[in-house]
């Protein structure tokens, strides 16, 4: 009888597990079979290495895995034997499962966004010296300088810790915290006034004569001078929240595959966000040393109009994973309701400068009067809905990094262009004396105006559990 007969008389299947190496020790003890020639004890060592590397396998698996309730449960006991067949030694080339672990987690992320432009009256024009009124609007000669700030793109962070506060890992507390650095838009243009050098003027309606008008900035062979226009604005939010994860729907490790799954859940929890923004427009004008009047004297002129937006809201939501391997995808639907409580501050004021007086400046510039000037605020039901979609790669059990795009709206907000009346009555514009005397139409008026704004980008960034 040869060895090859005596394997065929002693088959010994090599699977994964503790009974299989029991099995095979039995017959080694009983056979006696000399150490070295024994093709059993070969067949003992190979069932040795499988059941270790079982043993490892179902470790590594494990810590893959959400303790998230009765799915997820089924979900490991019933495809144990696949868990052990399909998953590696858990480096980041490996297709283990995305299903994060960890009681507690933290992620920060790089903003990239834009914000929607924001609208103006045309606040700048240009025209021809051969006009009746250079400058103002209607005019043939006359073109537009400055019309509408632009949103841009600006950077930002976003950051959100949160915690499972029960073993199953069911029910959890999130915060969230982002903002958007400040956005600036400046726009500014000068005149000798010297001929042949530009016309620049401020246009507005003069209700007195029932007409397009203009304010004279720099015209030729009379006064020069520059106007700059200048915005900024910030965008800041924060959240805190209930987060549920009620259940693992599909199999986590199908036999012979990569694993997979999806998870979803609910969100309910309070949302607070602010929007503040500024515009203004300074002019800083000198009479030529040729003009015919007013020779030498310089006048600066400020507007300035201010807006804050405060929202306060709860908010209910929705949000879900799905994993294969490593790769993951998970996105969330928000929207809360609540009130947004509105603030506008408009101010102005003229500095005098004679030649050989001292300077003066009085309440009031051209477009912000004291029609229009002061602090306005209040309160107006706002809706504010958020969608964001990731996706990214699980790289150790701990660490995922991922990228990802936002949209968040606000339904209800006032800006600083929409808050300019440029209809003007010329007769309370201050002079060296003192402030003009109202005759005719109280404007510029105050109004509220408020729109709809919107914010979007991409995210960048990485989240730890422990």
């Amino acid at each position: 009888m040869n060895r090859f007969e005596k394997v065929d008389r002693h088959p010994v299947i090599v699977r994964s597990g503790i009974s299989e190496l029991r099995m095979v020790a039995k017959r080694f003890l009983k056979e006696g079979i000399p150490l070295m020639k024994s093709p059993i004890l070969r067949r003992f060592r190979l069932a040795c290495v499988a059941a270790g590397l079982a043993v490892g396998s179902t470790v590594h698996v494990q810590a893959q895995h959400i303790p998230i309730g009765p799915a997820a449960q089924a979900c490991g006991s019933q495809y144990e034997t696949a868990a052990l067949e399909s998953t590696g030694a858990g480096t980041i080339f490996d297709e283990v499962s995305a299903a994060p672990a960890g009681r507690f987690w933290a992620s920060a992320e790089y903003l990239m966004w834009s914000m929607q432009s924001a609208d103006t009256p045309p606040l700048l024009t240009t025209g021809s010296a051969s006009d009746a009124l250079p400058g103002a609007l209607g005019q043939p000669g006359t073109r537009v300088l400055f019309q509408g700030i632009d949103g841009g793109a600006r950077n930002g962070g976003r950051f959100t810790a949160g915690t499972w506060l029960n073993q199953d890992q069911t029910i959890g507390l999130e915060g969230s915290f982002f903002f958007l650095g400040n956005g600036d838009d400046n726009y500014t243009a000068s005149s000798s006034g010297e001929q042949g050098s530009q016309v620049l003027s401020r246009p507005f309606f003069n209700p007195i004569t029932g007409q397009q008008d203009r304010q004279i900035i720099a015209e030729p062979g009379w006064v020069g001078g520059t106007t700059s226009i200048n915005s900024s604005s910030t965008f800041m939010g924060a959240s805190l929240n209930l987060v549920t994860n009620p259940c693992c729907e599909t199999p986590c490790c199908p036999p012979g595959g990569t694993p997979y799954g999806y998870t979803y859940g609910y969100v309910a929890g309070f949302r607070y966000l602010r929007l503040a923004e500024d515009l203004s427009i300074d002019e800083n004008l000198r009479f030529i040393d040729s003009a015919p009047l007013f020779a030498g004297d310089s006048i600066r002129l400020r507007d300035e109009f201010g807006t804050t937006n405060d929202f306060y809201g709860p908010q209910l939501g929705i949000r879900g994973e799905y994993f294969r391997g490593r790769w993951f995808v998970n996105g969330a639907g928000l929207i809360a309701l609540g009130v947004n409580h509105q603030t506008v501050d408009i101010s102005g004021s003229s500095t005098f400068s004679p030649v050989g007086l001292p300077a003066v400046t009085q309440p009031g510039g051209f477009y912000a009067l004291p029609t229009n000037i002061g602090s306005y605020s209040r309160n107006v039901f706002t809706v504010v809905p958020e969608f964001n979609l990731n996706v990214g790669r699980q790289v150790t059990d701990s660490l995922r990094l991922f990228v990802g795009y936002t949209f968040l709206y606000m339904s209800n907000v006032v800006r600083p262009g929409d808050q300019i009346d440029t209809t003007v009555n010329t007769t309370q514009l201050p002079d060296y004396t003192g402030p003009g005397t109202l005759s005719g139409p109280a404007r510029p008026a105050f109004t509220w105006r408020d729109t709809g704004m919107w914010v979007q980008g991409i995210n960048v960034g990485a989240q730890l559990r422990f």
